[in-house]
């Protein structure tokens, strides 16, 4: 009986339903990563261990912007800092005293999102999910394809701009005065000339409750007259939120060009030293717009030329308020200020040449011009006024060059070869990256990998060039004599697949990270310098079952043990605030062939505190963590769909690492809160 029911409902969920969620979950076991990998290969048969996210499962599972989406991959945490910079880790890979986001490389259809300023990628974390067609994720080495900042990973967002999507207006709201909106539209203006636009605007007020470590102690002195008064702010965070971002696409025949503006302002969440401000309001602005224009033609039959020309603009501007102990108990809270902004230009030209039936070869040539606008830190508290952050004027040239081949040997086994070299002028450095990896397939159902990449990351302008003007100025020195950090990592990976029903993936990996760039705080003034290796071990295992269209089962787990050697005291231990265990899994049923529930899991182990701030208080742990989110879907034939969610339904503790340990026990996130997202799809 039970089988003929289930006969029924696929027979009836292909023919009724608007069914592109379903069939993409078949197509899930079955994906090419033409964008991150570059090769045309399904995920199984290329030697990086490569994740895919898709649009419609995501909505499935009530997820809402790409930084919540990236937390469902096995190996991967996400954070965030004490003023709301969003941090991906990796395979354990972090720094506890850097603010970013820094060992992996953030693309948004194919275009790097970075900053000299922080070597970061966080910009663009915020992107809701609506406008993402696929978000692909390669977890571990990936300079050989795309150079600095591909440390340990890459992040390739596909937004709708570049996949043929439904046309639709999208909207949103939830918890804490959450609301989204916005559009993507496709235009064909004749047989050779398309044109995409999309826009969206989100905002939230959100505010959480904390205690009151985090308010300054007892009495304020005002710094210009030295009289005492009350802290005049509440015990919660500031974390209100304007966001909104518009994109252009165009292509005519071999010609493209696409452009996106990301204009974002938020509150400074727990204050710049974890000690609340008190005034309200958006007090952190950042807009980034990037360009591309392409042009890709064939010379002949087996020869591809792709050219492409690029600009991008940064501009940050911060306001925030800290607290000076003047005495005991007694503090002087100051306002500073900081901006910055930058510009790149890149050109790239790659030919790819495919006269061989078992060989894909690709070489190319890059180049990029970074450089610094402007920079200032301003306050009212110390003698040197407005002033610099690092070397105003800084600018970073990088000519590159690269060669992959991908070849067939044989049947059952393929190998591939990237190698490539990227000169930084100013510093006079050459790094090298490299790549090679097997793939053995002895069955259909199975196969087995081997992978070696060396990866590298440059040092931020902060590292590098900032300014240090005298004792209390709130900076460290730069170091101009920082080689990069580099990675080098052994990965083996293991496959099956039995049909479309069962797919199962496991793989181990060890890492050994050089040249590692940390503080140096050993002697005054302090600084940064280069530490020795640090190393990074694990194991990941995902499963996806999927029995009928009706249900879908996917469960990860991941285990990693990265070493840390803390700058001041030397104390070698476990990475600081990284899990060492997570495990992620979920569950889709359709009830009907319009109507489906999934329940979405998360569990966060325990981590591990600095104990190089051992002094400020006990160090124990961060506690681990579960939450459990439901969502109820309606996929209507009528153009409607709607996704209703209750997130961490059992308002279970979360809490991200305090910085330097000040807070004891974290910094406490979100509890239970609810979310509705509609689409309608013209």
């Amino acid at each position: 009986m039970n089988k003929k029911i289930n006969i029924i409902l696929l027979i009836a969920t292909v023919a009724l339903a608007d069914s592109s969620e379903l069939n993409d979950f078949s197509a899930l076991l079955e994906d090419a990563t033409q964008e991150i990998t570059a090769s045309k290969l399904n995920i199984d048969y290329t030697p990086s261990v490569v994740s895919v996210l898709k649009h419609e499962q995501l909505s499935l599972l009530g997820v809402k912007t790409l930084f919540e989406a990236l937390s469902l991959l096995p190996g991967v945490e996400t954070s965030i800092n004490q003023v709301g910079i969003k941090k991906v880790i990796i395979r354990g890979f972090d720094n506890p005293n850097n603010y970013t986001f820094d060992k992996a490389k953030l693309l948004i259809d194919g275009v790097g999102i970075d900053m000299g300023m922080f070597s970061n990628s966080s910009f663009y974390l915020n992107l809701p999910i609506d406008i993402i067609s696929r978000i692909e994720v390669l977890r571990g080495p990936g300079s050989a394809l795309y150079g600095t900042g591909a440390l340990n990973g890459v992040i390739n967002v596909i937004t709708t701009q570049a996949a043929r999507t439904s046309d639709s207006l999208f909207f949103a709201g939830g918890s804490n005065e959450y609301l989204m909106g916005g559009a993507k539209k496709h235009y064909d203006l004749d047989d050779e000339t398309q044109m995409y636009a999309d826009i969206y605007y989100q905002k939230h007020n959100r505010r959480i409750d904390v205690d009151e470590s985090y308010i300054p102690k007892e009495h304020l002195m005002d710094p210009s007259t030295g009289e005492l008064r009350d802290y005049t702010g509440d015990a919660k965070t500031q974390e209100a939120l304007d966001d909104y971002s518009f994109a252009l696409a165009f292509k005519h025949k071999n010609l493209s060009f696409k452009t996106r503006l990301k204009n974002e302002s938020s509150g400074n969440y727990y204050g710049w030293d974890e000690r609340l401000e008190e005034q309200k309001g958006n007090r952190t602005k950042q807009q980034y717009i990037f360009a591309e224009i392409g042009y890709e033609d064939y010379i002949n039959s087996d020869t591809k030329i792709d050219t492409k020309v690029g600009y991008s603009h940064l501009k940050l501007h911060m306001n925030a308020q800290d607290f000076y102990p003047a005495a005991y108990r007694v503090w002087i809270p100051y306002d500073f200020s900081i901006d910055e902004s930058e510009q790149r230009f890149t050109l790239e030209s790659e030919v790819q040449y495919s006269a061989y039936d078992n060989q894909n070869i690709v070489s190319g040539v890059y180049f990029q011009s970074l450089q610094e606008m402007q920079n200032s830190i301003d306050d009212n508290i110390s003698p040197y006024g407005k002033r610099a952050i690092f070397t105003q004027g800084v600018k970073r040239n990088i000519f590159s060059a690269y060669f992959r081949d991908n070849i067939d040997i044989s049947d059952t086994l393929d190998t591939l070869l990237a190698l490539r070299f990227d000169y930084y002028t100013k510093e006079k450095k050459l790094y090298p990256s490299a790549q090679f990896g097997l793939v053995y397939t002895p069955r259909q159902m199975w196969s087995f990998k081997l992978n070696y990449g060396h990866a590298f990351r440059a040092p931020s302008w902060i590292e590098q060039y900032s300014v240090e003007y005298g004792e209390d100025d709130g900076t460290r020195p730069g170091n101009n004599s920082l080689s990069a950090e580099t990675s080098d990592t052994f990965e083996a990976v293991a496959i099956f697949k039995n049909s479309d029903k069962h797919h199962i993936q496991a793989n181990v990996y060890y890492s050994i990270l050089s040249d590692v760039i940390d503080i140096d705080d050993s002697q005054e003034p302090g600084g940064y310098k280069n530490y020795s290796q640090r190393s990074s071990y694990g194991g990941e295992i995902a499963y996806t079952f999927v029995p009928y269209l009706q249900n879908q089962f996917y469960i990860n787990a991941s285990y990693n043990e990265t070493e840390y050697e803390t700058p001041d005291k030397g104390i070698k231990q476990s990475m600081a605030g990284v899990a060492k265990f997570m495990l992620k899994a979920y569950y889709i049923h359709y009830i009907t062939p319009s109507i489906s529930t999934s329940v979405l899991l998360k569990h966060i182990g325990e981590r591990p505190r600095n104990q190089d701030f051992d002094h400020r208080e006990e160090n124990d742990p961060l506690k681990a963590y579960t939450t459990l989110d439901l969502t109820l879907n309606l996929v209507s034939s009528y153009h409607w769909n709607f996704h209703l969610s209750a997130k961490n339904i059992f308002d279970a503790s979360v809490k991200y690492p305090s910085y330097y340990n000040r807070h004891n026990g974290g910094n406490i996130r979100e509890g239970r809160n609810y979310l509705l997202q509609g689409e309608y799809k013209f």
